[in-house]
């Protein structure tokens, strides 16, 4: 039988920040994971462009796939409740996404000079 775990008032400073210090790993984790996905796929994509193979882009592309599944399974197992905070994050990171690309102009801002013909 386990022992109780101790109330977040018992335990010490060190053990409370240890939550942050996880919470801002996994969050450093899935945000390289994620562009380096992103960029193997599209490298498979521009593969000829490029001069490289699609199959090790693509490869690469689908390991980064697979250990951010995983890390998700592993955190699942071990500790779900962390799960809702990494929900958390990746909905504030859509959030301040579709802000930001609310505010954004959608005329272009830099217009070509007009150019009277001679005559």
């Amino acid at each position: 039988m386990r022992a109780p775990q101790p109330s977040l008032r018992t335990r010490s400073p060190a053990s409370r920040s240890s939550g942050c210090f996880l919470a801002a790993a996994v969050s450093l984790v899935f945000a390289n994971v994620a562009d380096f996905a992103g960029v193997n796929l599209a490298n498979v994509c521009l593969a000829d462009r490029t001069q490289s193979h699609r199959s090790i882009s693509l490869l690469g592309a689908v390991m980064c796939v697979g250990a951010r599944i995983a890390l998700i399974a592993h955190i699942a197992a071990d500790r779900p409740q962390d799960l809702i905070l990494l929900g958390g994050l990746l909905a504030l990171t859509y959030a301040g996404e579709a802000t930001d690309q609310h505010r954004r102009p959608t005329t272009p801002t830099h217009q070509p000079a007009k150019t009277e013909a001679p005559g």
